[in-house]
This record gives C-alpha cells, sequence and structure tokens, in this order.
C-alpha cells in the first residue's frame, strides 16, 4: 500500500467554489450565514420572545427554589414582573407590523403563555409562602 502524492492547497476546487457562491444568496458580516439569519423577519422575532419566555420561566423556577426567608418570594415576584412587562413591551410593537402566519401566532401564543404561567407561579410563591 503506497501512499499517493497530492498538490494541497486550501482553495476549493473551481465547481465546489461555484456550487457554494450560487447556494448562499446572502453571507452574513463575517462571511458565514448562520441558521438564525435564514429565518424570517418575524420568525427571529418570535425565536427571540421564545429564548426570552423559556429564560424568564426557568429563572422563576429557580428563583422560587432557591430564594428563601419572607422577602425571597417577593424579589421573585418583583423580578418577574419586569421580565414579563419588558418582553411584551419589546415584542408588541416589532410583531404589530409583521404579517403573521397560523404557526407564527401560535409560536406568540405559547411564548405569551410561558411568561403568563411564570407570573402566576411568582405571584401564588409571594401569596403562599
Amino acid at each position: 500500500m503506497g501512499r499517493r502524492s497530492r498538490q494541497r492547497s486550501d482553495a476549493p476546487p473551481p465547481r465546489a467554489a461555484a456550487r457554494k457562491a450560487a447556494a448562499s444568496p446572502r453571507p452574513a458580516a463575517g462571511g458565514r450565514e448562520r441558521a438564525f439569519d435564514r429565518l424570517p423577519p418575524a420568525r427571529r422575532v418570535l425565536a427571540k420572545f421564545l429564548i426570552w419566555a423559556t429564560a424568564q420561566a426557568l429563572a422563576v423556577i429557580a428563583g422560587i427554589v432557591v430564594l428563601g426567608g419572607s422577602l425571597g418570594p417577593f424579589v421573585v415576584l418583583a423580578y418577574t414582573m419586569l421580565g414579563v412587562g419588558g418582553a411584551f413591551v419589546w415584542v408588541t410593537p416589532r410583531l404589530r407590523v409583521l404579517e403573521l402566519s397560523d404557526e407564527d401566532r401560535l409560536l406568540q401564543t405559547v411564548a405569551g403563555g410561558l411568561l403568563v404561567m411564570s407570573l402566576a407561579f411568582a405571584v401564588a410563591g409571594a401569596v403562599l409562602l
């Protein structure tokens, strides 16, 4: 079994370079397209909204578990109210100008439901604990 010697270069073959240039119509600023860049504008906003709602819900659960004492649940309630209010203030004007499909409205409902549930958990924690 012998070795085959080849000349290696860093440049891709001409056919591969032409195919890659045709496949990516708009590369990102770094020269490489990310998956988030391929999303339509409405989905980008909804993805950020859903990420924020999930993080807020996890922070509420963690806050209820970790913070104890008599003021802990009220601290959780305060940052939950700020987070939920901030998320709705941020997303409302952005989604108002975009055309939403049925799937987009479903994602908006899921994210809004997560925020409402996290607020309900925070209120229940403040009242019951």
